[in-house]
């Protein structure tokens, strides 16, 4: 049984700043294109073996922007893989705020990389320059 369990920790948010529209008065303020975020305590989701992260990255966009974002952020945080997206999907209300969108998986072929549909479900390669909603995992 995949029980979700709420843990702690400290999470640091950084958003490669590409432009302006990255900030949102719900984000920490980010000075500079190279300085992280302050640190800020909040709660995550266990599901199965994976810890969610409990918001989407601010800045979401293409999958470069992704890439990015977890270089900056670090500690073991990365794009979950179609079948995490599966099972965070299956529990998308017990861990709450998911846009009805497309969120990047970590899956890729060539200049394409994997969407997942968090309206049906859906699996498709998209270009890698479309922008999509990023929401972070990491294995416990």
């Amino acid at each position: 049984m995949n029980a979700i369990v709420q843990s702690v920790l400290i999470f640091s948010l950084f958003c490669p700043i590409l432009s302006t529209t990255c900030i949102s008065a719900k984000t920490p303020a980010i000075k500079k294109k190279t300085e992280k975020a302050t640190q800020m305590r909040v709660s995550t989701f266990l599901v199965g073996e994976i810890e969610v992260a409990p918001f989407d990255l601010p800045c979401g966009g293409t999958y470069e922007n992704a890439m990015q974002a977890i270089d900056s952020i670090g500690e073991g945080w990365r794009l979950p893989s179609v079948e995490e997206m599966k099972l965070i999907f299956e529990n998308k209300d017990k861990i709450g705020g998911f846009a009805a969108n497309y969120y990047w998986t970590r899956e890729t072929n060539g200049d394409k990389a994997t969407h997942f549909g968090f309206v049906l479900g859906d699996i498709t390669a998209v270009p890698k320059h479309h922008g999509k909603r990023i929401r972070l995992v990491r294995t416990k």
